[in-house]
């Protein structure tokens, strides 16, 4: 919906970033149809941002077919109810600690599947 487009990422996920070794700038961004084109791939965090994706494409099942929800490429993320990135917000930093080291294994998955799958 926008509410967040050219904001910066919450002060949690900054410090755990930067725990985890990462230190870099972000600014949200409205995702839109002509993104999708462009990419090979697209990947929704939880199944309510896969299905606004999805919606956004509408009947083109090649765009479509390009947005994966993320922990589909994490090695411990393969079962159904597992396979939404937990939203840590308003939680501790274990729990945004734990979202880095998530992503973190999607991030392995998806240089993997790109290598195989992407050339």
């Amino acid at each position: 919906a926008g509410w967040y487009e050219g904001a910066g990422a919450h002060h949690q996920t900054m410090a755990s970033l930067r725990r985890a070794g990462y230190v870099f700038e972000h600014r949200a961004r409205q995702i839109r149809q002509e993104h999708v084109g462009e990419l090979d791939l697209v990947l929704a965090l939880d199944r309510s941002n896969f299905a606004d994706v999805v919606a956004l494409v509408g009947t083109d099942a090649d765009a479509v077919g390009k947005v994966r929800l993320a922990r589909e490429f994490d090695a411990l993320g393969s079962l159904p109810p597992e396979l939404e990135v937990p939203d840590p917000w308003g939680h501790g930093d274990d729990d945004f600690d734990h979202v880095v080291e998530m992503l973190e294994r999607v991030a392995d998955g998806v240089v993997g599947y790109s290598r195989e799958v992407l050339r």
